[in-house]
């Protein structure tokens, strides 16, 4: 009779064991978690198999990042495709046909999309292309505070072309240079 209640023990410690190691199996963890959530139902019976069933599930969380990753790769793959097509972005980002003369989300007409667009493309075009000149000196006329980079460089050559003539002296060049430059 002792030998029955020992066979039953060693039966119902196997037989928890087997059921936590399958969970955590299933939850995809690796197998030397799994054996050791095997051994761990065989010591302690069904504790196991309730600390398996709430172990997080490494399968399921596997399988999130994967399908998140796919929606977003399908979605950009559809973006593309939009804009491949007759379409327009308006800045509030609704994405709007061509034949659309508003957007549909926020109501700003295509006109005035593109007028902002390129205004703040001008803006920002200036404000990287622009120095401020140095001060007038007394008797020049204040004509513009502001001189493009370009205008910079072409009056640069222009004066060293008229110093490798002859035209100017260094001390003029050196003098205009640093009058140009703001220095």
């Amino acid at each position: 009779m002792e030998t029955f209640w020992i066979i039953l023990a060693i039966a119902w410690s196997v037989a928890w064991g087997a059921v936590s190691a399958n969970i955590v199996y299933k939850k995809g963890y690796e197998s030397s978690t799994v054996a050791l959530y095997f051994f761990f139902g065989l010591c302690i019976t069904f504790i196991a198999a309730i600390v398996a069933y709430f172990k997080e599930d490494i399968a399921a969380r596997d399988r999130e990042i994967y399908e998140r990753a796919k929606r977003e790769k399908e979605r950009e793959k559809l973006m593309k495709e939009a804009m491949a097509s007759s379409t327009w972005r308006c800045p509030c980002g609704a994405l709007n046909k061509d034949y659309e003369t508003s957007c549909h989300r926020c109501g700003k007409t295509f006109n005035t999309v593109k007028q902002e667009m390129k205004t703040a493309e001008q803006t920002q075009i200036a404000a990287t292309a622009q120095i401020p000149a140095p001060a007038p000196s007394v008797g020049q006329s204040n004509v513009s505070l502001v001189m493009s980079a370009n205008d910079i460089q072409n009056d640069l050559k222009k004066f060293k072309e008229m110093l490798d003539d002859g035209l100017i002296t260094e001390e003029e060049f050196t003098a205009k240079k640093k009058q140009l430059l703001g220095l």
